[in-house]
């Protein structure tokens, strides 16, 4: 059960990213390659430069 909400916290990042227009993580990778903790690292630094 934890990985299944985990997956979803994972996927709901990723939709934010994606919504902002950002497409891979700053060195490259895939969103998918990404742990939960780098993903809202990057959204909330997108979020930021886009207030």
């Amino acid at each position: 059960m934890e990985a299944l909400c985990y997956e979803k916290d994972k996927d709901q990042l990723i939709t934010a990213l994606l919504e902002l227009n950002t497409y891979k993580m700053p060195d490259g990778r895939q969103f998918y390659e990404a742990s939960e903790a780098e993903l809202k690292e990057q959204f909330l630094l997108v979020q930021s430069h886009n207030c």
